[in-house]
């Protein structure tokens, strides 16, 4: 799953991967997802983005979020 900054310093799921700039990735699994969300992932997304990071909107999270359970839903 790919995260990329907006021109606000906000991170964003790129969903197609074909959004330009620098970009972090998650891997697709619960465990890296909910890490993501912790005060830890918040320091590692902004060195991931060199500083840059401004803010991690709740409708990333929520695209995040519905991204990982359709992937679930389309493994099992």
């Amino acid at each position: 799953m790919r995260l990329v900054l907006d021109e606000r310093g906000r991170v964003i799921f790129d969903k197609d991967q074909h959004s330009s700039g620098r970009g972090a990735y998650v891997c697709p699994k619960d465990g890296c997802v909910a890490k993501l969300l912790t005060k830890h992932g918040d320091k590692r997304l902004r060195h991931a983005f060199r500083g840059r990071a401004r803010e991690l909107p709740q409708k990333t999270i929520d695209e995040i979020l519905a991204a990982l359970a359709s992937r679930e839903g389309g493994n099992g």
